[in-house]
């Protein structure tokens, strides 16, 4: 009888009951903590590192495990010969790679005469799935709706540095088949479509050659509790602008075609995000972004696997929505915005133009806004909603055409002062909070966290999405400083990319066509 010591799960269990930053040894059969200088630890080291190593090979496959190292920079074959200890970190590593599975994971685990993953369906991909993802190992797991997109700790500001965003991204997965609208004034995706846009979305790596393509995320199935799949589809990253595009895995599946528009890319080692921190503050926001993707998204829309998206866009990722729906607005389901910036007023009002003078036989997208708000009246919130001129969707009057607005006040949460640096941690909280992602139990059984106005119909939506006119003085800021310091800044950036580069240091990680 064959003794193959411990297993994968054995290493994460023990993994799961010591701190970070502590080592394991294999001692006797059972794995412990290191204690400092162990007899014999050089020995203990090898025999540890070797268990782990028959523990990784039975769990995953060569392709997953050569994944995972890359991705995480770990020198498999250096460290399995070494005689240091095996740190927490380490087991860690393959934990969180076995959590956030790719195609090619769940094309391994099918076997060879088994249909294709897109002829797969739902039932058998979530077992699949399952399977792929049972090692998963996160160590310490937060409530998701605390989970946001921007990063949390200093080593996930480092370039290429993935593990932090990866956990993260795969602590936003828990939860999400029961993360949906039971509310008949929400549609029922919605909930799920906040966490996605204003998270996980944000969480994916974009630099050129690396993206995240190809990616599984779990998304709420059609019937209760239940899951589907997304796939990344497409990743269109420059200058600023970074849109992913998601496309259900089975093609069974009842789940729409999605566009996600990212918002600013909050970490200045990331790719793009120099450019993407810029774009807030060119005179018409993204619209360089845009500009410089445009040929891209234009090709996505012809691509004949990528029908009638729903658009979804958070914060900047407005800006870029508005200038794509100009242009593609009858290939499109509907648009989701989640407290997204405003946009040129041409814009808005050609889009409006556009879909009023269609005929009547025309089916334009629907158009959702949700935003957050910190008085019930409207006028203090998040201070992205006051940006730009006039938002999407303002001045449709189209008869086939829904639109709905609806303001969450955020009541836990102090309202941002007009003082810039005084009220930019306060207007952090608001621009973050996703309340479709809150809940709380109540008499009738569970419910929103925070309270909500819905306003239908442009009578009642274009008084608010009329942006400037309502509220000039959060527009007139951002441009102030974007005409003092734009230029100079574009610049700075320019000179500094190309001298790093010519010295072969990539800080920035720019993406490059």
């Amino acid at each position: 009888m064959i003794h193959w010591g411990p297993t994968f799960q054995d290493f994460i269990r023990a993994a799961s009951q010591n701190k970070p930053g502590d080592a394991l040894v294999l001692k006797n059969g059972r794995l412990e903590k290191k204690i400092p200088h162990e007899i014999n630890e050089e020995t203990l080291n090898r025999r540890t590192w070797s268990a782990f190593v028959r523990a990784v090979n039975r769990e995953f496959t060569k392709q997953q495990r050569n994944h995972i190292c890359a991705r995480y920079d770990f020198e498999w074959d250096k460290m399995v010969n070494s005689t240091l200890p095996l740190e927490r970190l380490y087991i860690e590593y393959f934990g969180v790679g076995a959590a956030s599975p790719y195609s090619f994971t769940l094309n391994q685990k099918r076997g060879w005469f088994s249909n294709e993953l897109h002829d797969q369906t739902s039932e058998q991909l979530y077992h699949l799935y399952r399977d792929a993802t049972r090692s998963g190992y996160l160590s310490k797991l937060d409530d998701p709706s605390a989970v946001f997109g921007a990063p949390r700790e200093g080593m996930d500001q480092l370039p290429q540095y993935y593990f932090g965003m990866d956990r993260q991204r795969c602590n936003l997965f828990r939860g999400i088949s029961d993360l949906v609208s039971h509310d008949p004034n929400i549609p029922r995706m919605h909930p799920y479509y906040s966490r996605l846009s204003m998270g996980i979305i944000s969480l994916l790596e974009t630099k050129r050659g690396d993206e995240d393509e190809k990616l599984i995320i779990p998304a709420p199935g059609a019937s209760e509790g239940a899951l589907e799949f997304y796939e990344v589809y497409k990743v269109i990253s420059f200058d600023g602008l970074t849109a992913v595009a998601l496309v259900p895995l089975s093609s069974s599946s009842s789940l729409q075609p999605l566009l996600c528009f990212r918002c600013t890319m909050q970490s200045p080692t990331k790719p793009d995000a120099i450019p993407s921190m810029l774009n807030n503050m060119a005179e018409h926001i993204g619209e360089p972004g845009y500009r410089a993707c445009a040929e891209q998204l234009n090709k996505l829309m012809e691509d004949p696997n990528f029908k009638r998206p729903t658009v979804l866009s958070y914060s900047q990722g407005g800006g870029y929505a508005g200038y794509f729906l100009e242009k593609h607005w009858r290939k499109v389901h509907q648009y989701v915005g989640f407290n997204s910036v405003g946009n040129d007023a041409r814009v808005v009002e050609n889009l409006a133009d556009q879909i009023n003078t269609a005929g009547e036989n025309e089916i334009p997208p629907d158009f959702y806004i949700h935003r957050n708000i910190s008085v019930e009246d409207g006028s203090l919130g998040d201070w992205v909603n006051k940006s730009g001129e006039k938002h999407i969707g303002w001045g449709i009057k189209h008869p086939n055409c829904r639109m709905q607005l609806y303001e969450w006040l955020i009541h836990d949460h102090s309202a941002p002062s007009e003082d810039l640096l005084e009220g930019f941690t306060a207007w952090g909280n608001i621009h973050a909070r996703r309340p479709m992602d809150s809940f709380t139990e109540d008499d009738i059984g569970l419910g929103w966290k925070y309270q909500y106005k819905l306003y239908r119909g442009n009578a009642l939506c274009d008084p608010i999405l009329d942006t400037y006119k309502r509220d000039p003085k959060m527009e007139n800021l951002r441009r102030n400083i974007g005409k003092q310091y734009l230029s100079i800044l574009q610049m700075i950036y320019k000179n500094l990319s190309f001298l790093l580069r010519l010295f072969g240091i990539e800080i920035f990680k720019e993406n490059f066509h």
